[in-house]
């Protein structure tokens, strides 16, 4: 039994020792932080946010790869600039501070998420990679303020579904690692709060410089 077992081992070390040469495993995802200052008649409020949300993923062959992503933010996280001729930036900058600033009286939100996805590289010269990305993911959105939870019930919580399509590139920098980048999104959002019949329902595209996500992959 201890031969099997041994024999067992040495098979799937063999198969991973493959894997890591042919660079088939790769691991990646992002961090987020931001930090505000609020002052208004004389009362300062501040406060900070972050995320971190790892990836894995798998070389399935040179043109599809899977993968999943998954995490934890407190808060929103985000920083962008102040274009007065852009709403979305003003709301951004806007809903940011709040949740950096926001005490247990007003409500620190806490979510996770898990999101498998697929992409499929449709074009490639030299080290740049043309890719488009599909993904299933679940949210779970809950808060820790007692002030919510006496407004909406004891487990203030949002369930989420989403479904997205995103257009990417990836660069690579060395046989290793790469840079990622997916410009804007095109998909479906469901969400329902816990203990109320509260449900959200939201489809669209959101294709602009705006709205890009940033990251790395390192392959092994």
């Amino acid at each position: 039994m201890v031969k099997k077992i041994l024999l067992a081992v040495l098979m799937v070390a063999g198969v991973s020792t493959m894997n890591a040469q042919e660079n088939k495993f790769y691991t990646g995802g992002t961090l987020g932080f931001s930090w505000s200052k609020l002052k208004n008649d004389g009362v300062d409020m501040k406060g900070a946010s972050f995320k971190i949300m790892p990836e894995i993923g798998y070389n399935l062959n040179k043109k599809i790869d899977l993968g999943v992503s998954f995490g934890y933010s407190r808060g929103y996280a985000a920083f962008g600039s102040i274009d007065f001729n852009d709403f979305k930036s003003i709301a951004n900058t806007v809903a940011g501070t709040a949740s950096d600033i926001a005490s247990d009286d007003i409500a620190k939100l806490n979510s996770f998420r898990v999101t498998p996805y697929v992409r499929y590289n449709f074009y490639q010269t030299g080290k740049l990679k043309l890719f488009v990305e599909g993904s299933l993911g679940y949210v779970w959105v809950g808060t820790d303020s007692d002030a919510l939870a006496n407004r909406i019930g004891d487990d203030p919580s949002i369930n989420l579904i989403e479904i997205n399509i995103r257009p990417g590139i990836s660069f690579d920098v060395t046989k290793k690692l790469s840079l990622i980048a997916k410009v804007g999104s095109f998909g479906f959002i469901h969400a329902k709060e816990k203990e109320t019949e509260l449900k959200i329902n939201r489809f669209g595209l959101d294709v602009d410089s705006y709205n890009i996500l940033l990251g790395m992959n390192y392959h092994f």
